[in-house]
């Protein structure tokens, strides 16, 4: 078994490594969200027509 030195030192650099992805990955979702939403409402005019 290695040290837990070394174990807690992987386990931190898999979690960080992690942590990027999701970021990247949930900024990915958010930047499409918002355009699929931008192109779904039409725009603040369908949305007062709308209401």
């Amino acid at each position: 078994y290695p040290p837990p030195e070394l174990n807690s030192f992987w386990l931190k650099n898999l979690f960080l490594v992690a942590l990027e992805q999701l970021g990247d990955s949930l900024e990915e979702i958010r930047s499409s969200a918002s355009g699929g939403n931008m192109l779904l409402s039409g725009g603040p005019t369908y949305g007062s027509i709308n209401t």
